[in-house]
């Protein structure tokens, strides 16, 4: 099965919020039954991807921001604490517009957290000024 014999890699949309990730998700499959048989997770962000041309080939290169982190997944059950989930995510995506959520949709769909326990940021072609 993925993510016993192979790491398991999936791109989601996310949010961050008081130092953890929150995703969305459905509420059954792979992702949620490797969750469950191991919360242990490695995240990986990148940002800011531009491939930065050269007239020689072995001189090209790219500049990036990127950011891996290892921590526990965590699915949460309770109403309240997926909106803080949704809402970290709208955010990111929206900021700044209110969302209202319906209980039945909310209940429809998982939100994960990450509790973050270790996180490092790497950039390249970037001035940090």
């Amino acid at each position: 099965m993925l993510g016993q014999q192979y790491p398991y890699i999936v791109p989601v949309n996310f949010g961050y919020f008081q130092k953890e990730i929150f995703c969305h998700s459905a509420n059954q499959g792979l992702k949620l039954d490797l969750i469950e048989a191991n919360p242990n997770v490695c995240l990986e962000i990148d940002t800011a991807i531009e491939i930065v041309k050269n007239e020689k080939a072995c001189n090209w290169g790219t500049k990036y921001k990127s950011v891996i982190g290892f921590g526990k997944a965590i699915v949460i059950e309770e109403y309240e604490e997926k909106i803080i989930g949704l809402n970290a995510i709208m955010e990111k995506y929206s900021p700044g517009i209110e969302y209202r959520f319906d209980r039945k949709e909310v209940a429809n769909i998982a939100i994960i957290k990450i509790k973050i326990e270790s996180i490092t940021g790497k950039q390249s072609g970037y001035d940090w000024s």
